[in-house]
C-alpha cells in the first residue's frame, strides 16, 4: 500500500511541475514580444463618428426650381436630416450619399426665402446646411413724360370707347409702353376722356380693362412693352394700371406683368409713371356698316311643306363672291311659282318654323356649314348668324337690305356682335324648286285571303312540314298596318307581317309565343357551316318580302350578303331562354324558298289611303343648304294589339347563334 501511495503521489507532482512549466514559458514570451517595441501602446476608447456635408450652403436664383445636391460623407451606418416646418417652399430628398434641394416655385415675392437644413450622424457634430432663394427685384420705377392716345369709339363693338396710348419719355420715345384698353364710350370725340379707377386686364372690352398682348405671325397687337431700339418685345398679360385726373392734368402708374415674346417667360416689368396731360387724337374706326353691291337669290319653292318660300340669299362684292354673307330664309309662297315670286318687305325674325319673313340660324356639322353665316372662304373664316334681324324694303325692282346680326365664330365659338350688312340694288333670282314628284302609284294591298304555302324545311332533325294553309288577315290601328298570318309551318303560330304603304317586312320583334322557359319570335337567318345565325331585330332595317299583286304570291326568302359571301335566307320561329335571353332553340323549323299563294275571300281593293305623315322640318340642305325629313315609323305595341301563344313544343340546338346586323347586308330585300 504504501508503494502504491508514492507512485500516485510522484505522479501528481510531476504533472503540476509540467503545467507550471508551461506557464513560465508564455510569461517569458509576453516579456520578449513587449521588449521589442517599448512603443506599442493598446487604445480602447470608443471610435470617433464623422460627419461631412458638401457644400453647406445653397443658392438658388428667383426663377430656379431644377434641384440642386450635397454630398454626405460619414462612417456612421446612417445619417438623418431635418427641415423647419416653415419652409415650404422648398422640397428635401435623401438619395444614397446625396441631399437634394429643390425649390417648389420660383420666388415670386419682394425678398430672399432661406432655411437651415441640418444634418446628423450618430453623436458626431451636426452639419447646418443653409438653403436660400433670392428674389427678383423690381426695377425701379420708370418716369415717362409723354403720353398720346389715339381715340377708336366703339371699335369692337362693346359698347365702349376703345382707346391705344403709347407712354414713353420725350427723349427716347423708341421705349415704352402701348396699351389698348377701355373705357365710357362718350356722345361724341370732343368729350372723351380716360375714366378715372384701376385698369385689370380683360378680354370683354368692358369699361376700365385693357386687352392682353397677343402675337399674329410677326404682328404684336393689342397691349405690350416695347424697345425698339433692341428689337426687345414683352406682351401684357397681367397686372392692372390706375388713373386719376385733376383738370387736364392726369397721373397714370403701371404695375403689370408680362412675357417675353420670343421665350415665353414669365417677365417682371418696372411699373411706371406719367403726369401731365394728354394728347388725344381722334382716329375714325372702320364703317361699321359693310356694303356689298351684288346679290344672288336661290328660289327653292315649298321646299320644307311649310307653306312659305324658302330662298338662299347671297350678298357680296363682285371683285370678290368668296367673301360675303348667306341668309336662307322663308317669304310668301307665290300663286304663280317662281315667276312672281320676290322677298317680301319687312323685318324678318330667327325662327326655325318656316314662317314668313323668317330665318334660319347658321350652324355646323362636322366641317360644313349650314344655313345663316358670313364666309371668307379664302381664308376659311365662318361667322355662324346666331340672333338678330334684317329687313327688305323694295321700290320697283330695286331691293334695300340691311343686317343687324349677331354671331359667334364657327371654330372657337367667340361671339362676334354689330355684324351689320347693307345692299341696295337689284337681285338676280335662280329658281331652284325641285320639280313636283309624281302621283304615287296604287299601292298594293292584300285583302283577307286564305293561303297556301310551299316551303323547304331545313333545321329541325325531323324536318317541318312542306306544305301547309292558313289565313291572312289585314289589320289597322291608326296609321299602321299589319297582317296576321294564321298556322305557321302548320305548328298553329301566328306570325304577323308590316306594311308601310306597301312595303311588307317580316315583323321580328313582336313576341308570338311564351312558354314557361322560352319566348318565340319570328327571325330571319342564314347557315354557315354548321351554324345556324339569326339577324337581331333592328328597327331601321327590316327583312322585306314580295308581293305580286298579279300572281298573288308573297315570297319570302332571298339572300344575305356576308363579308361578300352570299347565303340563302331562312325564316322560322326562334326560341329564346328567358334566364339568359340568348337563342337555343327552334319552334317547329326554319324554312327556305317560302312562298304563300293567296286566294281572296272578299273583293280585293287596288289601293288603301296612305296614312298621315309626321311632318318635322330639318335644317340641312346638301353643302350649304337644308334637307327636310318626316318622321312616319311608330313602333307597335305589340303585347296588347297582338296575340302570344303560350305552349309550343321547342327544339333544342346547340349551334343557334345571334350575329350583329352591322356585319350583314340583306340583297334587295333589306331597306331603311
Amino acid at each position: 500500500m504504501k508503494t502504491i501511495f508514492k507512485t500516485e503521489r510522484f505522479a501528481s507532482i510531476k504533472k503540476q511541475t509540467s503545467k507550471n512549466i508551461r506557464y513560465l514559458v508564455l510569461w517569458i514570451l509576453t516579456v520578449m514580444c513587449f521588449s521589442c517595441n517599448e512603443n506599442l501602446e493598446i487604445d480602447i476608447s470608443p471610435v470617433e463618428i464623422l460627419l461631412e456635408v458638401n457644400p453647406v450652403s445653397i443658392v438658388f436664383a428667383a426663377d430656379e426650381t431644377e434641384s440642386k445636391s450635397a454630398e454626405v460623407t460619414t462612417n456612421a451606418s446612417d445619417w438623418t436630416f431635418t427641415v423647419p416646418s416653415s419652409a415650404t417652399w422648398l422640397t428635401v430628398e435623401k438619395e444614397d450619399n446625396t441631399l437634394l434641394f429643390t425649390p417648389n416655385s420660383p420666388n415670386t415675392g419682394t425678398s430672399d426665402r432661406s432655411t437651415t437644413v441640418t444634418v446628423r450622424a450618430t453623436n458626431a457634430d451636426p452639419v447646418a446646411v443653409q438653403v436660400k432663394q433670392s428674389y427678383k427685384p423690381v426695377p425701379p420705377p420708370v418716369i415717362f413724360n409723354t403720353v398720346k392716345c389715339d381715340y377708336m369709339g366703339d371699335y369692337h363693338g362693346t359698347g365702349t370707347a376703345n382707346f391705344y396710348f403709347n407712354m414713353y419719355h420725350s427723349d427716347d420715345p423708341r421705349i415704352g409702353i402701348r396699351i389698348s384698353a377701355f373705357c365710357t364710350l362718350p356722345a361724341s370725340f370732343a368729350q372723351f376722356k380716360l375714366d378715372a379707377g384701376v385698369y385689370t386686364v380683360a378680354t370683354t372690352g368692358a369699361v376700365r380693362t385693357l386687352l392682353p398682348g397677343t402675337v399674329d405671325g410677326t404682328t404684336i397687337t393689342f397691349s405690350c412693352f416695347y424697345d425698339e431700339s433692341t428689337s426687345n418685345w414683352t406682351l401684357i398679360k397681367g397686372g392692372s394700371f390706375t388713373v386719376s385726373l385733376s383738370g387736364n392734368i392726369y397721373t397714370i402708374t403701371t404695375n403689370l406683368t408680362g412675357e417675353d415674346i420670343h421665350t415665353g417667360a414669365a417677365v417682371n416689368v418696372a411699373p411706371s409713371t406719367f403726369t401731365g396731360e394728354i394728347e388725344f387724337k381722334n382716329i375714325p374706326g372702320p364703317d361699321p356698316c359693310i356694303t356689298y353691291n351684288t346679290a344672288n337669290c336661290d328660289y327653292w319653292g315649298n321646299y320644307y311643306d311649310t307653306g312659305t318660300a324658302n330662298f338662299d340669299l347671297f350678298m357680296f362684292n363682285s371683285s370678290d363672291p368668296d367673301v360675303g354673307i348667306r341668309i336662307e330664309g322663308f317669304s310668301t309662297l307665290p300663286a304663280g311659282g317662281f315667276a312672281n315670286f320676290k322677298l317680301d318687305a319687312g323685318t324678318y325674325t330667327l325662327a326655325t318654323s318656316g314662317a314668313v319673313r323668317t330665318f334660319l340660324q347658321g350652324r355646323t356639322e362636322g366641317t360644313t356649314i349650314y344655313s345663316t353665316y358670313l364666309f371668307n372662304r379664302n381664308t376659311s373664316q365662318y361667322t355662324l348668324i346666331k340672333g338678330g334681324t334684317f329687313t327688305v324694303s323694295l321700290s320697283g325692282n330695286t331691293y334695300t337690305i340691311a343686317t343687324n346680326f349677331t354671331g359667334e365664330d364657327s371654330k372657337t365659338g367667340a361671339a362676334v356682335n354689330n355684324i351689320c350688312i347693307n345692299f341696295t340694288g337689284t337681285i338676280n333670282f335662280t329658281n331652284h324648286e325641285p320639280d313636283p314628284e309624281p302621283d304615287p302609284e296604287p299601292v298594293p294591298y292584300i285583302v283577307e285571303s286564305d293561303y297556301s304555302a310551299t316551303a323547304v324545311p331545313k333545321w329541325a332533325a325531323t324536318p317541318g312540314a312542306s306544305n301547309w294553309t292558313g289565313t291572312i288577315e289585314p289589320v289597322e290601328s291608326g296609321t299602321e298596318k299589319w297582317y296576321k298570318v294564321t298556322n305557321w309551318a302548320n305548328i298553329d303560330i301566328d306570325i304577323f307581317l308590316d306594311d308601310n304603304d306597301g312595303i311588307i317586312t317580316i315583323d321580328d320583334y313582336s313576341k308570338i309565343l311564351s312558354t314557361s322557359t322560352h319566348d318565340g319570335y319570328f327571325r330571319v337567318g342564314f347557315y354557315s357551316g354548321s351554324n345556324l345565325l339569326l339577324l337581331e331585330s333592328d328597327v331601321d332595317y327590316k327583312y322585306e318580302v314580295q308581293y305580286d299583286p298579279s300572281t298573288k304570291k308573297i315570297i319570302f326568302s332571298d339572300k344575305v350578303i356576308v363579308n361578300s359571301n352570299e347565303y340563302p335566307a331562312v325564316i322560322g320561329v326562334a326560341a329564346y331562354n328567358k334566364t339568359t335571353g340568348n337563342p337555343d332553340g327552334v319552334f317547329g323549323d326554319f324554312y327556305a324558298d317560302v312562298v304563300f299563294q293567296l286566294t281572296p275571300v272578299q273583293p280585293v281593293a287596288s289601293s288603301v289611303p296612305k296614312s298621315a305623315v309626321s311632318q318635322t322640318l330639318s335644317l340641312n340642305k346638301y353643302s350649304d343648304s337644308m334637307d327636310g325629313s318626316f318622321s312616319t315609323r311608330n313602333q307597335k305595341n305589340t303585347t296588347s294589339e297582338k296575340s302570344v301563344k303560350t305552349k309550343m313544343q321547342m327544339i333544342p340546338l346547340k349551334d343557334l347563334k345571334m350575329i350583329n346586323n352591322d356585319q350583314i347586308q340583306l340583297k334587295i330585300m333589306i331597306k331603311k
